[in-house]
């Protein structure tokens, strides 16, 4: 998957999982209640590691909050990269589209044969 300039001249952001959005929405939550301390990169790690639990143990109705927005998220990304590669699109260029590759019928033959 690409990533390009997007409408507006800049970069379309590749679209979020589920689990970053939950992870978005609670880790300040779980850094706040942390009771490691013992240096920034420690409590980070300490704080993912929390959060990745967190999220195997929710239940699917749970994940559902989660699920929706990453679908959003997608539906977002698919939509910026259409406008993106439509031809005289917004910088005003047409994309070379390459031709399909060309189907011989045969099986390529691995490596070292």
């Amino acid at each position: 998957m690409e990533t390009g300039r997007g409408p507006s001249g800049r970069v379309v952001k590749r679209f979020r999982s589920a689990y970053i959005f939950f992870v978005k929405e609670n880790f300040k939550k779980v850094a706040a209640a942390s009771t490691k301390k013992n240096g920034r990169n420690k409590r980070a790690k300490y704080v993912l590691r929390e959060l990745g639990k967190r999220w195997r143990c929710l239940s699917a109705a749970e994940r559902c909050k989660f699920e929706v927005m990453a679908q959003k998220d997608r539906a977002r990304w698919q939509r910026e990269m259409r406008e993106r590669n439509r031809p005289g699109g917004p910088s005003g260029q047409q994309l070379q589209q390459l031709p399909p590759p060309e189907d011989d019928g045969q099986v390529p033959s691995p490596a070292g044969e």
